[in-house]
């Protein structure tokens, strides 16, 4: 079993080549044999437990000590000068929290917890970042697996309306987050719903706390798909919305002539301006949220087919994301 740091906290500090590292609270193992610098942080940990996750630490622990010039894949070789009693160092050009994220989950008392918040995600983008620089390819795919089930891949499920309008794609520093490493790390499959948010989102809400600024971290390519896929989007959702007979752009009447059955009028909706205006602007969120209704002004056969069109056309758009913003396909 790994022993852990109980030093008083006057020893909290390690220095490396004259400059002064704090000593991480959790990955600082006092029979540790090696060490990582990364940003202000120290970190001494165990060659075995690091090498048998990771050919490319396998590799760097079996490098001799070599002048600082000399490089190795993404980090620095074995200086000589980083030494500390007998401890060699390394200086990792990476973020103290994800090199911690990771050595949570390498250390088997640090198991990592289920979490479905904004912040949990953010916690995973950097460990799969990480794991996949330095080839922990185990956690890797941990990672990714993680993703996939935290950012509702799955777009029929009943979590979509929910992800998008109050969740982790109602964040647009998060989405940008999502693109960015979805480029990094080739993970395509992350794309489509994290641009549909970015096009929908209400930018001039001032009630929001909203960072426009966010887009500007994204490539120049990616911020025109933003604005392209956004009219592409609202042109797809115009042209199928004209012919659907709740939105009253029709003649279209109840099929069996059932007296009271308000298909096709615009009393069907209590408010058809603001269902008219969140289709628009929000057509994922809007569909879903229609499907959720009951109706005391529609017969049950135009209830049940309501739900199926209105089914149908939410599957079409998701289907459609790639298209709209030019994202190939996986």
């Amino acid at each position: 079993m790994p022993t852990k740091s109980n030093a008083p906290q006057s020893n909290r500090s390690v220095f490396v080549n004259n400059r002064s590292y704090t000593k991480h609270l959790k990955h600082w193992y006092e029979d540790g044999n090696f060490g990582f610098l990364v940003e202000e942080m120290a970190y001494l940990v165990h060659r075995s437990v690091l090498s048998r996750r990771s050919s490319l630490m396998a590799d760097l622990f079996s490098l001799p000590q070599s002048p600082p010039s000399e490089r190795h894949g993404n980090v620095h070789t074995v200086d000589s000068s980083l030494v500390v009693d007998g401890v060699p160092y390394v200086v990792l050009h990476d973020k103290a929290e994800d090199f911690a994220n990771v050595l949570n989950i390498i250390y088997p008392d640090s198991v990592p917890t289920q979490s479905d918040n904004g912040p949990g995600v953010i916690r995973i983008l950097g460990v799969v970042r990480f794991s996949r620089k330095y080839l922990f390819d185990d956690i890797k795919e941990w990672g990714i697996s993680k993703l996939k089930s935290d950012l509702v891949l799955v777009p029929d499920k009943d979590g979509l309306t929910a992800a998008l309008r109050e969740g982790l794609y109602s964040d647009p520093d998060l989405c940008t987050k999502v693109i960015l490493l979805s480029r990094e790390c080739d993970l395509p499959q992350f794309l489509p719903l994290a641009f549909y948010s970015l096009a929908t989102t209400d930018w001039g809400n001032t009630s929001l706390s909203i960072n426009p600024l966010c887009l500007d971290q994204l490539a120049e390519e990616d911020r025109r798909r933003v604005q392209e896929g956004r009219l592409a989007l609202t042109r797809a959702v115009v042209r199928r919305a004209h012919g659907m007979p709740e939105n009253a752009c029709t003649t279209q009447r109840c099929p069996g002539g059932r007296s009271g059955c308000q298909q096709g009028l615009p009393t069907l909706w209590l408010d058809p301006a603001a269902r008219w205006t969140e289709l628009i602007l929000h057509p994922l969120e809007e569909l879903g949220f229609r499907l959720t209704q009951s109706s005391n002004v529609l017969c049950d056969l135009c209830l049940s087919d309501l739900h199926k069109t209105t089914s149908d056309f939410r599957d079409d758009l998701v289907e459609r994301l790639r298209e709209f913003f030019r994202l190939p396909n996986i």
